[in-house]
């Protein structure tokens, strides 16, 4: 392999290094931090890692502070000679509303205004779809005297198993009809067709109720016996 992985690829190779099993890209993947980058990104987005979220607050707090330093620039206070004397009229209220402080009201409102738009704003949260489910069917393996036996656990109304079987390039190489039974034995010397003895293969098990698919466990790997 020469060039480097493609975003399509990324599920495949996850399972195949999950796996151990050998592969041309797993070999790239050793030695190439851009492609171990990229795939750590699909398995953090698989297993749903929480997004940063702004703060809010900092943000509205920041845009007052800039809001007050671009009108207090824009505005200078009139030189001190000139500003006219305080009267016993003008009160309370024309102190609060003198120049020295209207950045400071500008920027207040500007926040109050951010705030409410927020508080109005609804605050639902959004489903977001992210990868495959968690496998809903729990596999085990027992090796034996020159056999290897796959179980599982019974789904739902499952009607019937499947027992689908890969090479590790993920080329189909058998699909075993279980019907209902809950567990299959590879025996030495009478494997299902295409699965050599020795090879190492990678295998699943897909429960249907009539034609429809219901689930599937986790792909596994096993060495043909």
């Amino acid at each position: 392999m020469t060039g480097h992985l493609a975003p399509e690829d990324l599920g495949a190779v996850a399972a195949l290094a999950d796996a151990g099993a050998a592969d041309p890209r797993l070999a790239h993947l050793a030695d190439c931090p851009r492609c171990r980058a990229l795939l750590g990104s699909y398995r953090d987005f698989v297993r749903g890692e929480p997004e940063p979220q702004a703060n809010l607050a900092d943000a509205h707090a920041r845009l007052a502070r800039a809001l007050a330093a671009e009108i207090g620039a824009a505005a200078p206070a009139a030189p001190r000679a000139l500003r006219p004397a305080a009267g016993p009229r003008r009160g309370l209220l024309a102190a609060l509303f003198a120049p020295a402080l209207r950045p400071a009201w500008a920027a207040a409102a500007v926040v109050a205004i951010a705030a409410g738009v927020w508080v109005a704003r609804p605050h639902a949260p959004e489903e977001v779809l992210r990868g495959p489910a968690a496998p809903a069917i729990e596999t085990h393996v027992a090796s034996g005297e020159g056999s290897v036996t796959l179980r599982w656990r019974r789904f739902g109304n499952a009607s019937r198993y499947e027992v689908r079987c890969q090479a590790t390039d993920l080329s189909d190489l058998a699909r075993v009809d279980a019907h209902g039974a809950l567990e299959l034995t590879l025996r030495h010397g009478a494997p299902p067709a295409r699965l050599a003895s020795g090879a190492r293969v990678l295998w699943q098990v897909v429960a249907f109720a009539g034609d429809a698919e219901l689930a599937r466990s986790q792909t596994r790997s096993l060495i043909v016996p």
